[in-house]
């Protein structure tokens, strides 16, 4: 989206009365083909249009690129494999064109990812201010991320609260009936995200540390920059007064306020509590190994997953045959390990026992290279 599509066609930036033609001429083609049909509305203050974006989702008949072009009289469109957005060019009077983009959504986050869309950069902003909260929005709703696992594995932190644009503006403390109402300036835009509830001396002091795609996002974004760089400057006052909300604050307000993300969250918690806890086993086992210039420990490791296991009656043992091929899973073994005594009566029997899990290991490697030498 933005206008730059056909680099082999006119395509110029477009009045605001022959946006609101285009558009409205638009939408009545495409719900003649979808069920749901929806302009996103554009910063209020903006003074003219580099394309007309759509939402479209509850195809009626599975229209094809080639069905859209006609319904929209456009005279060619650019599709991208794997995207979900086509681009449309409509012929205008004057031989110039205009660009129609059409983005395909999933029947059950169409609403949502029209609120993404909506107001120009407003999206943008609430995500600078949510940053420093530990909340983040993408298309497929709002999220906590969880602080302890973020660091290693941004993915896994990420518990999902909702996708219902009301139920998230309304736990942002986000004024739902204004936003339903629109806003007529930017300034108005700015002081509606502002006004959120978690909004305080905390994201204040943090708001501009700045990322790579806040950097992008100036150069590019002309609302947000606008909001971060010149209103919110001038309005420090906004601050005054409000709730200092920490991340720690805002994580637990929202496992009470989304009851189906405390499962989500105590399961990653857990999990990731697991994985701390076999990393601490595993270090212990490795330093429960005598340190020489003779052998590497790693033969030991490797040993200790290929050959051991936790007989109930006869304690550790080293079996003759492998129990484990693949030595990059978890330890056949690990399971047994869930307390501290476990853990140091493993590392007594690894003391002593050491060499003959490394001679064993050993002799496997040498074995198989022996076998593909044969081959």
């Amino acid at each position: 989206m933005g206008g730059n599509a056909f680099a082999h066609l006119n395509c110029p930036r477009l009045p605001h009365n022959l946006y609101h033609t285009l558009r409205t001429q638009c939408q009545s083609a495409l719900e003649g083909l979808y069920t749901k049909v929806k302009s996103p509305p554009v910063g209020p203050s903006k003074r003219d249009h580099g394309d007309i974006d759509f939402l479209v989702a509850g195809p009626k008949h599975s229209p094809s690129a080639e069905t859209i072009l006609k319904a929209l009289g456009a005279t060619t469109y650019l599709h991208t494999s794997g995207s979900s957005t086509t681009h449309f060019a409509i012929p205008l009077p004057d031989g110039n064109h205009a660009q129609v983009d059409l983005h395909v959504c999933p029947d059950n986050s169409f609403h949502w990812e029209l609120f993404m869309q909506s107001y120009g950069d407003l999206l943008q902003i609430l995500g600078v201010l949510n940053r420093p909260l530990g909340l983040t929005a993408d298309n497929r709703g709002l999220y906590i991320r969880i602080p302890e696992i973020e660091p290693s594995n941004k993915k896994k932190a990420m518990v999902s609260l909702t996708a219902d644009a009301n139920v998230a503006m309304r736990f942002l403390g986000l004024d739902v009936l204004k936003y339903s109402n629109g806003f007529s300036t930017n300034e108005q835009v700015f002081e509606w995200c502002m006004a959120g509830r978690f909004y305080g001396p905390v994201v204040a002091s943090k708001v501009n540390n700045e990322t790579h795609n806040d950097r992008v996002r100036y150069r590019k974004r002309e609302m947000f920059t606008a909001c971060m760089k010149e209103w919110l400057p001038a309005h420090p006052e906004i601050w005054s007064g409000r709730k200092p909300w920490t991340r720690e604050e805002v994580l637990a307000e929202a496992l009470e306020y989304f009851p189906d993300a405390r499962h989500i969250y105590h399961q990653a918690m857990s999990e990731y509590n697991q994985e701390l806890w076999e990393v601490s086993v595993l270090k212990a086992v490795r330093e429960a190994v005598p340190l020489t210039v003779e052998y590497k420990a790693g033969d030991v490791m490797r040993g200790l997953k290929r050959f051991v296991t936790l007989d109930p009656d006869a304690g550790w043992t080293l079996h003759p045959n492998a129990t484990q091929e693949n030595i990059v899973r978890r330890p056949v073994w690990m399971t047994h390990i869930t307390t501290e005594t476990d853990k140091a009566r493993l590392c007594e029997w690894v003391s002593q026992h050491w060499s003959e899990v490394r001679e064993q290991e050993k002799e496997r490697a040498e074995a198989k290279k022996a076998e593909r030498m044969l081959v």
